[in-house]
């Protein structure tokens, strides 16, 4: 019998899978952070791209992430 069990560790950069429904009920939820200086111009995709940004050094773009 085949483990379902998935992990991931450093450097892994895909996963694949032969079973739609294990595959999809298997993978592990990530939540990716953003640690780090954020300028205002790319602001948009940060907020596509991560689930928290733990820094945001001025008003204008902590309103401009507030916006999206």
């Amino acid at each position: 019998m085949r483990s379902n069990r998935l992990s991931l560790e450093p450097g892994v950069q895909g996963l694949e899978g032969d079973s739609l429904l294990v595959t999809r009920y298997s993978l592990p939820k990530i939540e990716w952070h953003l640690i780090g200086n954020l300028q205002k111009n790319k602001a948009k995709y940060a907020v596509q791209l991560f689930d928290l940004i733990h820094t945001i050094d001025s008003m204008p773009l902590a309103e401009d992430i507030g916006l999206r």
